[in-house]
């Protein structure tokens, strides 16, 4: 479902609040990649969101700015019928980013197989393509 760039930032901002582990799964100039990222930072006048990304281990971290103008938002939550949220039953929620350029970013909150440290099924680290998110 398209939402309102507020209601997006909102929550991503409620991610940030909550420390919530997330799975990224990005689209840019077509090679598909997969991290598993927490949000730092929410700015939205500067259109810019800042993320932690975790290698495999967890153990070994980047911090990096996103800038995100032009983006449209779509809001996937378990239970919406034809999502990667619904389909496979891994993802509780998925805010998906389409840009005019082709990129797309797709946060996905991973459902509870995993313990409080964020640590969980292996498959949750795994390279899903972020056309498949919504």
């Amino acid at each position: 479902m398209h939402i309102a760039p507020d209601r997006a930032f909102w929550i991503l901002d409620f991610y940030r609040r909550h420390g919530t582990r997330l799975h990224l799964a990005a689209t840019i100039s077509g090679e598909d990649a997969a991290a598993s990222v927490i949000i730092t930072d929410v700015t939205p006048p500067l259109h810019s969101i800042n993320v932690r990304l975790f290698d495999d281990a967890g153990d070994r971290w980047w911090d990096r700015q996103l800038p995100i103008p032009h983006a449209r938002y779509f809001l996937s939550q378990m239970g919406d019928g034809s999502s990667m949220a619904s389909n496979t039953g891994r993802f509780h929620s998925a805010l998906r980013l389409e840009f005019p350029d082709g990129t797309l970013l797709c946060f996905s909150e991973v459902s509870r197989r995993q313990d409080r440290s964020g640590v969980g099924d292996p498959r949750d680290s795994e390279i899903h393509p972020a056309g498949t998110c919504l």
